[in-house]
C-alpha cells in the first residue's frame, strides 16, 4: 500500500488498546489521497462506486483491478444492480449473488405461490421451510397424491389435512400451511409489494426462524431477508402503481442476468472478512456508518469494537494504490428509511492525505426526500482521476432528519478565568474557514473531524465526528472549535 493508505489504516487501528504498538511502514511513494465519499443513500452510493470503476477503466485499468468491500453480505445487492446497470462485469468472492441466495429464493417462492397457488415448484420449495412439522415422509405423500390425481401440491396438502389416516400432528401442520397460503393468496389481490414481502418474511415465520439462531450464518441470512424487504420498498417507491406480478417479473429479470466478462477481469465484490489475504490496485470500502461498520452487534462492546477496527484496518490495507471510503446519510433498513451517522472510523482519519467528496442536496423540511444528487465534482491532474469535492459555498439547507434536534452548545456562565475576549482567538476558527475533513478540538468533546458546515458566519451549524463523543451538531456562535494544524 502507499504511504497515505497506511497512514489512514494505522490511524484507525492505533486506537485498539490491547494492540502492541507498531506501525506498518512502506518504501512506496505517498500515492493519491484517500477519498471519503458521502452519498445521500445506498443507491447513490452504489452508482458512485460504478462510476469510479468506469473512470478507472477509462484510464487504462482493468475491471479486475478493483474490489468493492462491505461489512455484510446483504449489502452487495445495490452494488450488483448498479454494476449490472452500468454493464460492468463483476463476481462475488466467497459467496453467491444476492438473487441466487437460498433465503432470497425462499421468500420469492412464497410470493410466487401466493400469486399462483398452482406453482408446484415454488410450493415444494417452501413446504418445509421454515420447519413447521411437515417432514420428508409427509412431503413425499403430498407429491404422490398430487401426481396421482393431477392436482396442485397445495390442493394435495388440503386433501391430506382432511385424511383421518394421517397422523394428527401431520394433519394439523398441513392444515396450517394451507391456511397460510390461502391467506397470502387473498392478500396478493390488493396488498402492496412491500406488504407482501413482509408477509412472506414474517407471517410465514421464516424471519423469526433465522433470527432465533445464534449461528452467524443464519443471522447473515436474516440480514439478506431484511434486505429483500428493503428491495420491495424501494421498488414500490419507484413504481407506486405496481403490484405483485410486476415485482415478480422484475425479480425474474434480475435473477436471469448471467455473470459476464473475461474470467479474472471482473470487479470483485466481497465482505471484508472474505478480503483477508487479497490485494487489489484499487479498493472501495462502502457503508462506513454507525451500526453498519462498525456493525450494530459490536456497539457497546469494547472487545467487539476492537475487532471491527481490525477488520477496517485489514480492508484498508487491501488497497495497493487507490482507496475510496463511502458512507450514506440515509439507508432503507427493513423497508424503512433511516438517517445514518458516519462511522467513528472516519473520525480517526488523518488531516493530510484525505479528500472528502459529498452529495449535499437542498432540503425543504423535516420530511423532505433528498433530490437526486449531482455527480461529484471532478478535477484531473496530469490526466489522472482526482476526486475532489468543491465543497466551498455549499447550499444552505435545513437538515432536520426525522425530527432530530439541533445539538447546540449553549454559552457558558462566566468563570474565574474572566469573560471571553471579543473577537475570535487565533486558534479558534470561524465557520467560514472550516472545511469538511478539518481536524478540530472542542473543550468538552475532545478531538474530532469536521463533517459539514451549513449556513454562514454565526448562523452556521457545524457537524463534527468526535472520536469519543460521536456525532455532534454545533452552533458556530458557541462552538469554539480549535483547528489542529
Amino acid at each position: 500500500s502507499t504511504k497515505k493508505i497506511l497512514e489512514c489504516a494505522n490511524a484507525v487501528i492505533c486506537r485498539n488498546q490491547d494492540r502492541a504498538p507498531k506501525k506498518l511502514w512502506t518504501a512506496n511513494p505517498d500515492g493519491e489521497d484517500v477519498v471519503v465519499y458521502g452519498a445521500v443513500n445506498e443507491t447513490e452510493e452504489a452508482e458512485w462506486a460504478a462510476w469510479v470503476v468506469s473512470e478507472l477503466v477509462s484510464q487504462g485499468r482493468r475491471y479486475g483491478d478493483v474490489a468493492i468491500l462491505y461489512r455484510t453480505n446483504a449489502m452487495s445487492r445495490h452494488f450488483e444492480e448498479a454494476l449490472m446497470e452500468a454493464r460492468i462485469p463483476y463476481r462475488i468472492v466467497g459467496g453467491v449473488r444476492f438473487y441466487d441466495r437460498a433465503e432470497v429464493k425462499d421468500i420469492v417462492a412464497y410470493l410466487r405461490a401466493a400469486h399462483n397457488p398452482s406453482d408446484n415448484v415454488s410450493t415444494q420449495r417452501i413446504l418445509m421451510r421454515p420447519p413447521r412439522g411437515i417432514g420428508e415422509k409427509t412431503a413425499a405423500l403430498v407429491r404422490q397424491l398430487a401426481a396421482a390425481h393431477g392436482i396442485s401440491l397445495l390442493e394435495a396438502c388440503r386433501r391430506l389435512s382432511q385424511d383421518g389416516a394421517m397422523r394428527a400432528a401431520a394433519r394439523h401442520a398441513l392444515a396450517d400451511f394451507v391456511e397460510l397460503m390461502e391467506y397470502m393468496a387473498a392478500q396478493a389481490e390488493t396488498a402492496s409489494v412491500s406488504a407482501m414481502a413482509r408477509l412472506a418474511a414474517e407471517k410465514t415465520g421464516y424471519l423469526a426462524w433465522l433470527r432465533a439462531s445464534s449461528s452467524a450464518e443464519q443471522l447473515s441470512r436474516a440480514e439478506n431477508v431484511e434486505e429483500f424487504i428493503s428491495l420491495a420498498a424501494e421498488y414500490e417507491e419507484r413504481h407506486p402503481e405496481a403490484r405483485l406480478p410486476d415485482f415478480l417479473e422484475y425479480i425474474a429479470l434480475m435473477s436471469d442476468i448471467d455473470e459476464a466478462g473475461e474470467i479474472g477481469n471482473q470487479v470483485a465484490l466481497m465482505t471484508l472478512h472474505s478480503a483477508k489475504g487479497l490485494e487489489f490496485p484499487a479498493v472501495i470500502i462502502a457503508g462506513l456508518e454507525e451500526g453498519m461498520f462498525p456493525h450494530e452487534r459490536s456497539l457497546g462492546s469494547p472487545a467487539e469494537e476492537q475487532e471491527e477496527r481490525r477488520l477496517c484496518y485489514v480492508g484498508m490495507t487491501r488497497a495497493k494504490e487507490l482507496l475510496y471510503l463511502s458512507h450514506c446519510r440515509y439507508r432503507t433498513i427493513y423497508g424503512t428509511r433511516v438517517a445514518m451517522m458516519p462511522s467513528r472510523f472516519l473520525a480517526d482519519l488523518p488531516h493530510k492525505g484525505v479528500r472528502w467528496v459529498s452529495s449535499q442536496p437542498e432540503m425543504t423540511g423535516a420530511a423532505a426526500t433528498p433530490a437526486p444528487p449531482a455527480p461529484p465534482n471532478i478535477e484531473r491532474r496530469d490526466g489522472k482521476l482526482d476526486l475532489v469535492a468543491i465543497l466551498d459555498g455549499a447550499k444552505r439547507r435545513r437538515e432536520k432528519r426525522n425530527g432530530a434536534a439541533l445539538d447546540e452548545q449553549k454559552p457558558r456562565a462566566p468563570s474565574a478565568e474572566g469573560p471571553r475576549r471579543s473577537g475570535t482567538p487565533e486558534n479558534e476558527a470561524p465557520a467560514a474557514q472550516l472545511r469538511p475533513g478539518d481536524k478540530v478540538r472542542h473543550h468538552k468533546f475532545g478531538e474530532g473531524t469536521v463533517f459539514s458546515v451549513e449556513g454562514e458566519n454565526d448562523q452556521a451549524v457545524i457537524t463534527v465526528i468526535f472520536a469519543s463523543a460521536g456525532i455532534r451538531r454545533l452552533a458556530a456562535q458557541y462552538a469554539r472549535l480549535e483547528v489542529l494544524r
